[in-house]
């Protein structure tokens, strides 16, 4: 059994590997081929993926090594991964969502699949990436729960970088009402009734919908958009329970009651979405900034009086507007670039991945080629306008992607947030908007995702989709008004029967690692 899964196995690498790329011996190295296993991210612009970006050539030939990327085609990653894994025919490395691997990082590393770092580390072998980890705060925060880091990580250099969604909307719409950007939930539904009844589009018709959908306004009702926190009460608890949970559930039923949320968020699709923005039929969302926000300014801007602003996350009874959501942290612990066990190159491997975060090549993954892409400016590193204003009608990561693509993959790096707001947000309307959506009070939102150690996954895995998805049921039931929120009791009945309480004290063990405890 074992030698058809390695003949799968070497069919599969062969048709993901792709043409190699950097060679020479300006770092000392002697041509070693490290072999480097990732999801292609790029395939949207590049047709060889990593494997045709210019920074990752001139990183390997930084190192005098010979780096070849291989591909798993796309959809097929997981199993392609779980292929690979089960042949033991690895690659020097591999970058994945460990995770996804049974038992998670931890059970990856005592299986022999991926060596730890903590010795690489202690040895001093590894200076770069010691150092920016040290620098950014997040040494702590990339070990698993055993304690060891078991790979590479994107360390994003500045958390206002997450700020990539939030709640948007048509400022020429409250200028015709003579009204001011809402603030706090009372504010926002005061202005939702004015859209509904003020004919902002001008058209004569009552046809404007508000909302596109349910706004993620949990932050005013002192909730995350995650499943376990920290309330403002102190208690570790679930999201989606509690007297504030019903708090939000009973303002979001009165919306959609009042005509406030369009009632066919549901079953809405991305192109209709869209479509009542641009078709000046919806007066705000809560969404991204990219691939929303600037695609909506892009497809209006010839026209004088469309107008998107963001605004801030809004305040409710208590006056606090807590963040509810903020992307990534400022690691993705989860997903990290490993050193195979086996791998006949780990000296090599190791010093190529350390060199990702030296002061040069930080730099040059996020910039790209200075003379080419950027330019260095009494103000700091600018883009050239090849990349910001692309003849050819590319965006600008598009157009830097051959060079680098310091927003996109998981491969390590420590993102510069000038490179990226500069990439991602290119109007000034978004990068005003992103401000904002990093204003408010954070204090809610976990500093790390979750770790659970191997036990813990394996019984989460039993508890929480069951869980997940009568709530998921329910939000939507308890909103549209399928279900009186007369029972609300029973519905966290049903969540005890379901074991939430032992979900709850599985993520407080995990919480409390996470914060030494």
């Amino acid at each position: 059994m074992k030698k058809g899964l390695r003949v799968v196995a070497m069919v599969a690498c062969i048709a993901m590997a792709v043409c190699c790329v950097g060679c020479g011996n300006n770092g000392g190295g002697d041509g070693t081929k490290i072999t480097w296993w990732e999801r292609n991210d790029v395939s949207a612009y590049l047709p060889n993926g990593n494997n045709d970006i210019k920074a990752f050539q001139m990183i390997a030939e930084q190192n005098g090594i010979e780096l070849e990327f291989m591909h798993p085609m796309q959809g097929e990653q997981n199993n392609q991964f779980n292929v690979m894994i089960a042949s033991g025919d690895l690659p020097d490395i591999v970058c994945y969502e460990w995770a996804g691997y049974q038992g998670g990082a931890d059970r990856a590393i005592a299986d022999g699949v991926i060596i730890a770092l903590d010795e690489y580390i202690a040895q001093g072998k590894l200076p770069n990436y010691k150092k920016a980890l040290e620098e950014n705060g997040v040494m702590d925060l990339v070990k698993t729960p055993n304690g060891h880091i078991a790979g590479f990580h994107g360390i994003k250099g500045d958390l206002s970088m997450n700020a990539s969604f939030g709640p948007t909307i048509r400022k020429d719409w409250l200028d015709k009402l003579g009204m001011e950007v809402p603030t706090t939930i009372d504010e926002w539904e005061k202005v939702l009734v004015a859209f509904r009844d003020g004919d902002p589009n001008g058209n004569g018709k009552k046809d404007e919908m508000p909302l596109t959908a349910v706004p993620n306004f949990y932050g005013a009702f002192g909730l995350v958009y995650e499943n376990f926190y920290v309330s403002p009460e102190g208690e570790f608890t679930f999201t989606n329970m509690g007297p504030r949970y019903k708090a939000f559930l009973e303002t979001m039923n009165r919306w959609y009651e009042m005509g406030l949320i369009n009632p066919e968020y549901p079953t809405m699709d991305t192109k209709t979405r869209d479509s009542y923005i641009t078709g000046d039929i919806a007066g705000a969302y809560v969404g991204y900034t990219g691939s929303q926000y600037g695609n909506y300014i892009a497809a209006k801007k010839d026209d004088p009086e469309f107008k998107l602003v963001g605004t801030p996350w809004p305040k409710g009874e208590e006056g606090v507007a807590w963040i509810p959501a903020l992307g990534f942290r400022r690691v993705l612990r989860t997903a990290v670039a490993a050193i195979s066990a086996k791998s006949k190159n780990i000296d090599a491997a190791l010093k190529l991945l350390d060199s990702f975060y030296s002061e040069e090549n930080t730099e040059l993954l996020n910039w790209g080629i200075e003379g080419e892409t950027y330019e260095k400016t009494a103000d700091g590193n600018k883009f050239k306008d090849e990349i910001l204003h692309n003849a050819e009608g590319k965006g600008p990561i598009a157009a830097l992607a051959p060079y680098a693509i310091p927003s996109i993959g998981w491969y390590p790096r420590v993102s510069d947030p000038v490179a990226i707001r500069e990439l991602t947000l290119p109007y000034p309307e978004m990068q005003e908007a992103a401000a904002l959506w990093s204003s408010g009070d954070p204090s809610l939102l976990n500093p790390q995702s979750f770790a659970l150690n191997a036990e813990e996954s394996e019984e989460y895995m039993k508890l929480a989709s069951t869980v997940q998805t009568y709530c998921a049921e329910m939000n939507q039931k308890f909103i549209t008004g399928q279900e009186s929120l007369d029972n609300y009791d029973k519905y966290e009945a049903t969540l005890k029967d379901l074991k939430i309480d032992r979900l709850i004290e599985i993520y407080k063990g995990a919480y409390d690692r996470m914060n030494g405890k």
